[in-house]
């Protein structure tokens, strides 16, 4: 061999030894990265009410047909399987004793998979629903020990009681006198099947409350929404990646995590937050359904850029429903505002989402203590909590 097909031949040697290590890293970087379901957490707050991926009756109706669901051609009442699905999901046919559903219709999408197979069953008849799939598609008043009530039976009424049960559950999954308890954020639980853990979120709560039990009930939940990228994350997976990562059978016990007790001599201080950046005082600033003008551009602009909007027809500067649900988002999650109310000029007698909102913040903080929880009215008792706590 010459010293010219030599050099070339170790060279392409190398190549191909960097290729194929590049290829194995990219793969195990991509195995890496498959979620792992932990009981204690099954979706976020935000997603639980994003409207991300179905902002309408016809993108529902879009991907039951897609999927060829045995829903994209049935009708109750008169009114397709999609208008129900996106009706109750945001509370404008499953209004109930004064709660007002406002969830992420795929949320209702992954219970009727969850509990009926109603995505992706093959050559079910809907309309002769040989195995009531239908008449209980939701699950809804169908308890492990006994027989589903008639009086719940039907598609519009399974997700309409479904969706304002949801709704019921996360509404009051912070108050620890009321009937939902012990589904409260932050309370230990054990499960029906032998799962203890604390629930980390309302959204958890609000889904053990309809389900409680983890393995045939929220794994399976959080599969089909981790699956198809329906919560905060746009990013889909396989399942059998998901379930390559996690148990595959009931008898396989799912991690439970194990809270942490950190040395008081480890806790360090956080710095304090000082002065609003330029997003979040549009953000903090106040709107209504209807208004248009270069203020409304930039909140899009700002919610776009944390990925919170996403809207089809892009920045419209606009303020509709869409966005106005997107801003309820960014305000309603402690994680990120809780530094930045500390730093919003509230006065007596103000209401709305920002208080609520920093009143769970002062909550959370122990500073806020109020019959019932946050209320969304600035009072002295607030205003007493907030000069204390903006300081911590």
């Amino acid at each position: 061999m010459t010293l010219v097909r030599l050099i070339k031949s170790s060279f392409l040697a190398t190549i191909l030894t960097l290729l194929t290590l590049s290829s194995f890293l990219s793969l195990n970087a991509q195995a890496a990265s498959v979620p792992e379901f932990t009981p204690d957490y099954i979706l976020s707050d935000i997603g639980f009410r994003s409207t991300r991926v179905f902002n309408s009756e016809s993108s529902i109706q879009s991907y039951l047909n897609q999927v060829n669901s045995p829903l994209k051609n049935y009708s109750d009442g008169g009114k397709s399987a999609s208008y129900w699905i996106f009706n109750a999901a945001r509370g404008n046919t499953s209004e109930k004793y004064g709660y007002k559903p406002n969830l992420n219709p795929a949320l209702i999408l992954a219970m009727l998979e969850k509990e009926q197979s109603l995505l992706t069953i093959s050559n079910y008849d809907p309309d002769s629903d040989p195995d009531f799939r239908i008449r209980s598609a939701m699950g809804y008043a169908c308890p492990d020990s006994a027989k589903c009530d008639p009086e719940y039976r039907g598609f519009a009424n399974q997700v309409n009681w479904g969706a304002f049960q949801l709704e019921y559950n996360f509404t009051n999954s912070e108050n620890k006198s009321s009937k939902v308890s012990p589904y409260i954020k932050g309370n230990r639980i054990k499960t029906s099947d032998n799962y203890e853990f604390t629930i980390s979120n309302s959204a958890t709560a609000a889904v053990y409350r309809y389900t409680p039990h983890v393995y045939w009930g929220s794994y399976n939940l959080w599969k089909i929404m981790t699956a198809r990228g329906w919560g905060v994350s746009d990013q889909t997976f396989s399942y059998t990646d998901l379930e390559t990562a996690n148990p595959r059978s009931k008898n396989d016990k799912f991690r439970v995590q194990v809270p942490v007790i950190v040395p008081v001599v480890e806790v360090i201080k956080p710095v304090i937050k000082t002065e609003l950046t330029e997003c979040e005082k549009v953000m903090l600033s106040d709107y209504f359904i209807g208004q248009m003008g270069s203020g409304v551009r930039r909140l899009q602009e700002c919610l776009r850029d944390l990925g919170v909007y996403k809207y089809s027809g892009g920045i419209t500067g606009y303020f509709g429903y869409y966005t106005s649900e997107r801003l309820a988002d960014y305000l309603n999650n402690p994680n990120i505002t809780c530094a930045v109310y500390k730093l919003y000029d509230f006065k007596i007698g103000m209401t709305g989402t920002k208080v609520r909102a920093t009143q769970r913040c002062m909550e959370m903080a122990q500073y806020f203590k109020f019959p019932g929880g946050p209320t969304g009215y600035f009072g002295n008792v607030s205003a007493e909590a907030f000069s204390k706590w903006k300081n911590t």
